[in-house]
């Protein structure tokens, strides 16, 4: 039985949560780094 793949997703924001979204249903584990304390609409406003 091989191991879980793992990956580490630096930026919580719609492409960061896309491809942690991804890779956790090919079954790997998946960590989402994000530095702001909370959610804002700053740039695209998403």
């Amino acid at each position: 039985m091989s191991a879980k793949p793992s990956y580490a997703v630096v930026g919580a924001g719609i492409g960061g949560l896309a491809v942690g979204a991804l890779l956790a249903r090919q079954d790997a584990k998946v960590t989402i780094y994000e530095q702001a304390k909370r959610f804002l609409r700053i740039g695209a406003g998403i």
